[in-house]
């Protein structure tokens, strides 16, 4: 598969502790059932390539979701981003309280969208932010007002932005969807092995640490951004290809390169498992 990512790697000292010590929460209390991810691996996903394709330019998302074979324009899409398409992003993680903002997450409250398990993975998430954050239990109208003006669609005009040039995001299953969010796995679980009171009880545990946290700021720009290729969507280092954005070496035709070599050795691969 390949991606458009940010964050991959190395992390900074607070945003590296803040993901081990959700890590140490869960596996308190489910154990080996718990799986979590090296601290490298971790990454947020801006847009998905898709699966790679039989012809390594077509978007696997536009394909599965509108039956469309739309071409990804690597040239544009890089002149975009270097040439000033991608903004620098401010993302808050934690410190989301247990009550209204002036924004939802798929419907829902940030407090409980913060962490959830979803599909055998444990998934965090933030929201981009532009300046401090509230820290008051019930805000006022006019606080909500201030709220609303710090808390931007910027993520999501971003990935919008990006379908320009071929490239749809995975949660964009209808022309209408809004995907603001900052996600990034933390680890998988395995889901037989935990009740779904447990899970719930888990989630609860580890939104209420969430809240509770400091508001945690990652700043973040287009030398943060990589294009990876991986044999998995887990990002194993060892299987993972990674160029980032700011790199003058990376060019459409190497990008392609890539993802034709790719998709011929996952066949082989495909061939001699099958």
């Amino acid at each position: 598969m390949g991606a458009l990512v940010t964050l991959y790697g190395e992390k900074s000292i607070a945003f590296g502790q803040l993901i081990s010590e959700c890590q140490a929460q869960i596996a308190s209390v489910v154990g080996p059932a718990f799986h979590p991810y090296d601290i490298r691996q971790v990454h947020a996903t801006i847009t998905s390539f898709g699966k790679l394709m039989p012809l390594p330019k077509t978007n696997g998302c536009f394909h599965e979701y509108s039956n469309h074979q739309v071409q990804m324009d690597f040239d544009g899409f890089l002149r975009f981003l270097r040439g000033g398409g991608c903004p620098p992003f401010q993302i808050q993680i934690g410190g989301f309280q247990d009550r209204d903002y002036p924004f939802t997450s798929r419907g829902r409250k940030p407090f409980e969208r913060s962490f959830a398990f979803h599909d055998s993975k444990a998934v965090v998430i933030g929201w981009p932010i532009r300046g401090i954050p509230n820290n008051i239990s019930n805000p006022s109208a006019l606080n909500l007002i201030y709220e609303a003006r710090i808390y931007p669609n910027s993520l999501d005009q971003f990935r919008q932005a990006l379908q320009t040039f071929g490239f749809r995001h995975r949660y964009y299953q209808n022309i209408s969807d809004v995907d603001n969010d900052f996600y990034f796995r933390i680890g998988l679980y395995d889901q037989d092995s935990i009740s779904e009171q447990l899970q719930y009880e888990i989630e609860r545990k580890l939104r209420h640490f969430l809240s509770k946290s400091q508001p945690l700021l990652l700043e973040f720009g287009m030398s943060e951004m990589y294009i990876v290729f991986s044999e998995y969507e887990t990002l194993l280092p060892e299987s993972t290809t990674a160029w980032v954005v700011t790199d003058p070496s990376v060019t459409a035709d190497s990008i392609k390169s890539f993802g034709l070599q790719s998709a011929f050795y996952r066949v082989q691969s495909d061939k001699r498992t099958g």
